[in-house]
């Protein structure tokens, strides 16, 4: 099994209804191919986590790549893993307003803490810092 985190550019004139779109299309193919993740568009950027059995990631990823409705497609992360992360969340669209929301929505799905290399992911894709988020938490646990 594998995840892979990556990001790409929405084409110009991308409608949100597309993007429900490819919510609502990616979701029905990852259930026929046993992957699961989320996808998070802000600012016309695309953020995705996509998690599964390697062979079926690859052809899903050549797929998203050779799709005209973004571009400039960079793999932030890839790695091995034992078993996935959001099994349940076969194409869930985290929330997209800032890294904090977005942050809380991924950590509820968890059960508690953020892996690193998907925090780091997050933060740069908001242009945020992790310093600011340490201060944001210490505040909600006040």
């Amino acid at each position: 099994m594998r995840e892979i985190i990556y990001e790409s550019t929405a084409a110009k004139g991308l409608s949100s209804e597309e993007v429900f779109r490819i919510v609502y299309r990616s979701k029905q193919s990852n259930i026929r191919n046993g992957l699961s993740g989320f996808l998070v568009y802000s600012q016309g950027r695309f953020l995705q986590l996509l998690e599964g059995d390697d062979l079926a990631l690859r052809k899903t990823l050549n797929v998203i790549e050779q799709d005209l409705r973004h571009r400039d497609f960079r793999v932030i992360s890839e790695r091995p893993i034992n078993a996935p992360s959001f099994p349940d969340w076969h194409m869930r669209r985290v929330a997209d307003s800032n890294c904090e929301i977005a942050r809380t929505d991924v950590a509820k799905a968890l059960g508690g803490a953020i892996p690193s290399h998907v925090d780091a992911a997050l933060h740069e894709f908001f242009g945020t810092t992790p310093e600011t988020s340490l201060v944001a938490d210490q505040r909600s646990l006040a």
